[in-house]
């Protein structure tokens, strides 16, 4: 999602062991850097996403795809059936 978001990957570099170091040391830059008007709840969705720490990040799945329904408008339907209807 981050890619989708800033138009790049998170995490650059010119050889695995590059990019694997920047992963466990510092991180990617804020997706903010690269796309300065994104919405503040998608980029806590993304950075969530992303979280090494697991008070952070989303643990579950099912966490994460509430979060990005919500935020993308969608609800459950009246019968209480499962599903995202707009």
């Amino acid at each position: 999602m981050y890619h989708l978001l800033a138009g790049r990957p998170p995490s650059v570099g010119t050889s695995a062991a590059a990019v694997l170091r920047q992963i466990c040391s510092s991180g990617p830059p804020p997706s903010t850097d690269f796309a300065p008007d994104l919405p503040p709840e998608l980029v806590r969705i993304a950075g969530g996403m992303m979280a090494t720490d697991r008070e952070l990040g989303y643990t579950l799945a099912a966490e994460r795809d509430f979060a990005t329904a919500r935020r993308l408008g969608y609800t459950g339907d009246q019968q209480g059936r499962r599903g995202c209807a707009k």
